[in-house]
């Protein structure tokens, strides 16, 4: 699977403003194999916490998978902010908690919104460091 435009430099950009970095991913396997791919797509050592859930028994949209990154990080879900490209298991997941959510909306993608309303909803990545969640340093 290839990382959209610009995943490693938006990263970087939050990274280097203080916010802690969290990965909740819907993974039925993890392993060498897992740690491999993080690695050939640049993505190793970027994230203060991995919350995946066939390691952890739960899957997006089940709040205790967003829980387990929250509770590593220390930060109240009201703090943390969700992005994610699926409206039922990233937006509402992590809405439900309480999280602030960015949607990446997907051109090849007709998902509907619904239900699952998301704060703020971005075409490129890139757009994510410039929403007013992250217009404070590691705040938000």
């Amino acid at each position: 699977r290839q990382l959209y435009a610009g995943a490693i430099e938006t990263l970087e950009t939050l990274r280097g403003r203080g916010y802690a970095l969290g990965l909740v991913t819907n993974r039925v396997f993890s392993g060498p194999g897992y740690q491999q791919e993080l690695e050939l797509h640049g993505l190793d050592g970027l994230f203060d916490v991995m919350a995946v859930s066939c390691e952890l028994g739960y899957m997006k949209p089940h709040p205790k998978i967003f829980e387990h990154a929250l509770d590593a990080v220390g930060v109240a879900p009201e703090e943390a902010v969700m992005v994610g490209d699926s409206l039922r298991a990233d937006v509402g997941g992590a809405r439900a908690l309480g999280m602030i959510t960015v949607w990446r909306r997907l051109p090849d993608i007709d998902e509907e919104l619904g239900g699952e309303e998301p704060h703020y909803v971005v075409d490129e990545l890139h757009e994510i460091p410039q929403l007013p969640c992250f217009s404070s340093n590691g705040s938000g």
